[in-house]
């Protein structure tokens, strides 16, 4: 067994102390060097957060914006689609109102007459045109029956309408008056005949009006439909107006074109006489 003095009891405390201070410092270092590691892992990771949060907000803004300009599109399509039906039902209004117009013309009625049996029309598959030539043709035979004509006189009679009615009543009362009878007639056969001999051909395909004119006036009334006079003369000057500025722009395009046709012509000159000069040996080595 070895003895050892108490120096040498002491230098080896003092050795040991030593040693495990130097491993505890060397301990610390590498704590640092991880320590530092960690951090700059962390700071390279926040760098890395924030970055992404920046493309990611960047790229929610792009959609915003790309959702706003798509909302403001759908909001100028929706708007160029309204006033693009609005033009439409104003000039399809402006039509109709024109139309009655000049029927009203024609068959010596009004537009307030012929656009009450428009609807009653359009219901019973009809039509207004189809009015309008039955209107006449009555207008014809109640001149006729006037002059003497017996054949239309018999159907005013067989109606129960006497002379003195068809001498007093205008286009517009007579029809009312014809169609009015026509409907409380129950024979079939009589009902046809005098459809015919005074509404003429039309008056059979005008039976389903014939059978609703009571409610004819009444209707058109409920439902605003009536043209008045002044409403068909401002669609009149409206499509009037329409036709002149249609009129007006073809007359500037007749004018630019037919400026340049001299010029034209002449270019479409050159070119044939340059493709007729050509020798055909030259497009050989092209089939």
């Amino acid at each position: 067994m070895s003895f050892f003095t108490r120096w040498e009891l002491r230098d080896r405390a003092t050795a040991k102390l030593v040693g495990g201070a130097k491993k505890q410092e060397r301990a610390l270092k590498k704590t640092g060097v991880e320590g530092k590691k960690a951090g700059a892992a962390i700071k390279r990771g926040q760098v890395a957060a924030r970055a992404s949060v920046t493309r990611s907000t960047a790229s929610i803004e792009m959609q915003n914006a790309a959702m706003r300009k798509l909302g403001s599109l759908a909001t100028a399509a929706g708007a160029a689609m309204a006033a693009g039906f609005a033009a439409r039902k104003i000039k399809a209004i402006a039509d109709m109102a024109d139309r009655m117009s000049k029927l009203a013309t024609r068959t010596g009625t009004t537009t307030e007459f012929l656009s009450t049996l428009r609807h009653t029309a359009d219901k019973s598959a009809t039509s207004i045109e189809m009015v309008a030539k039955g209107v006449q043709f009555l207008n014809r035979a109640q001149a006729d029956s006037l002059e003497g004509l017996e054949t239309a006189e018999r159907w005013f009679r067989a109606l129960g309408i006497s002379m003195d009615e068809v001498a007093a009543l205008g286009p517009e009362e007579m029809f009312f008056r014809v169609a009015t009878e026509l409907g409380n007639t129950a024979n079939q056969a009589t009902k046809t005949q005098a459809a015919m001999a005074l509404l003429g051909r039309s008056g059979v395909e005008l039976f389903p009006l014939i059978d609703a004119i009571g409610t004819a006036r009444s209707d058109a009334e409920k439902f605003k439909l009536v043209v008045t006079e002044d409403m068909s003369a401002g669609a009149v000057r409206f499509n009037d107006a329409m036709d002149d500025m249609k009129a007006a722009m073809d007359g500037i395009q007749l004018q630019l074109f037919t400026k340049g046709f001299q010029d034209l012509a002449k270019v479409l000159e050159n070119i044939a006489t340059t493709v007729s000069k050509l020798d055909t040996d030259a497009f050989r080595g092209m089939a």
